[in-house]
């Protein structure tokens, strides 16, 4: 910066006009696509938890609608037999869904912990262990819940 003395004996600055050097203008550009790289690395960890949550979401409504489906059949429906039922499933996420049911009147446990096996008051009621294999990003994952049916007597 130069100083120049005016008529007015006022001091005037005379600036010169100078541009971005070189240096600066390339650690603008890296500062700029480290940014950008950062913007594309969280874009790509939204996709994947996006599609994950997808999976989850898919695969939690299937088993609701058959918990739905199996309260909803008459205690004899033959879905409501003792042992392990399988349903085998094309669509994506969900591979199968499968569920066991035990009656408790004959399991030979105290369901009800009251000390006796099975007695009256065990009777009528099946316990219902529902499963269902899904793919997220191609590993194999499940969901279960269990449940009870009673009959309605």
């Amino acid at each position: 910066m130069r100083m120049k003395q005016g008529p007015t004996n006022q001091i005037q600055s005379l600036q010169s006009e100078q541009g971005f050097t070189l240096i600066e203008t390339i650690i603008a550009v890296a500062v700029l696509f480290i940014g950008i790289l950062a913007l594309c690395t969280m874009q790509i960890q939204s996709i994947g938890g996006n599609s994950a949550a997808s999976a989850l979401t898919v695969s939690t409504n299937r088993a609701r609608d058959r918990i739905e489906a199996l309260l909803s059949r008459s205690y004899t429906h033959t879905d409501l037999d003792v042992g392990t039922h399988t349903i085998t499933e094309n669509g994506s996420p969900v591979v199968s869904i499968s569920w066991n049911v035990t009656a408790w009147d004959s399991d030979g446990q105290d369901n009800d912990m009251d000390g006796k096996t099975d007695e009256f008051d065990e009777q009528g009621i099946k316990h219902i262990v529902l499963t269902v294999q899904y793919l997220d990003k191609g590993t194999s994952k499940q969901i279960t819940t269990r449940f009870v049916r009673s009959e309605i007597f």
